[in-house]
């Protein structure tokens, strides 16, 4: 069964000035990630999918790069986003970027 039956490519860019990361499947808006830094912390609060875009792997795809582009600039994570939140769980390897000292505050104190 194939989970995602359209293959999307999103293009992700952070839009600081919005406070979030876009990700555009060519030149429509297909989902979001909001965001707050807090110093050396990037806060995920919210990630949206269009409806048109939901099952295709977006929301995943999205949360993918905007870890990637926090990795790169040296930044934590904070997960409060339930979406991002199970994305770690899924993706365990990842848990690093969040805080060992607040893991359990986001129940990934067990994931790793």
């Amino acid at each position: 069964m194939d989970l995602y039956p359209r293959q999307i490519q999103v293009s992700v860019e952070n839009e600081p000035a919005k406070n979030r990361y876009g990700g555009r499947a060519g030149d429509r808006l297909a989902g979001y990630v909001t965001y707050r830094q807090v110093g050396e912390a990037l806060a995920l609060l919210h990630t949206e999918v269009d409806a048109e875009f939901e099952g295709e792997g977006v929301g995943g795809a999205l949360v993918a790069a905007v870890l990637e582009d926090a990795r790169n600039r040296g930044l934590e994570v904070l997960p409060f986003c339930p979406f991002v939140n199970s994305y770690f769980r899924r993706h365990p390897e990842q848990v690093d970027l969040v805080p060992e000292s607040r893991r359990r505050e986001f129940g990934l104190d067990r994931v790793a």
